[in-house]
């Protein structure tokens, strides 16, 4: 397992990647951007540092169904995309190597599951806003 990613949706129904999915992508999980705000000093060398912000930062998961044919496909494909609404704010609990990263009140920023030709894997591509 390269990643584990669990998320837990505002109602706390959890939808587990590792289940019926296979993740091929995941970005934006490692650190958050931030700044740091500095001011000149009034007498001397260097600045003063003001104050530090981390900011939002879009989680974007990519993965692909373990299933490919039939019913079975069917089912893992309606699973994630009646999971997935808009409606609701998500905790994503992500662990690579042991060490398990949250993000919590992240909502969808963007979702796509194309539909393709019966029995092509299509590619299930989500981003989360982390505020």
């Amino acid at each position: 397992m390269k990643y584990g990613i669990k998320v837990i949706r505002s109602d706390g129904l959890i939808f587990d990647y590792d289940g019926d999915f296979r993740i091929t992508s995941l970005k934006g999980a490692d650190f958050a951007p931030f700044e740091i705000f500095k001011q000149p000093r009034g007498v001397g060398s260097g600045d003063i540092i003001t104050g530090k912000r981390k900011s939002g930062r879009v989680i974007e998961i990519e993965a692909v169904s373990k299933k490919y044919i039939g019913l079975a496909y069917r089912n893992a494909r309606n699973n994630i995309i009646g999971y997935h609404s808009i409606d609701y704010t998500y905790t994503l609990e992500i662990t690579y190597i042991g060490l398990k990263r949250i993000a919590k009140d992240c909502v969808i920023s963007a979702i796509s599951y194309p539909t393709e030709r019966f029995e092509k894997n299509a590619i299930f591509k989500v981003a989360f806003l982390s505020p």
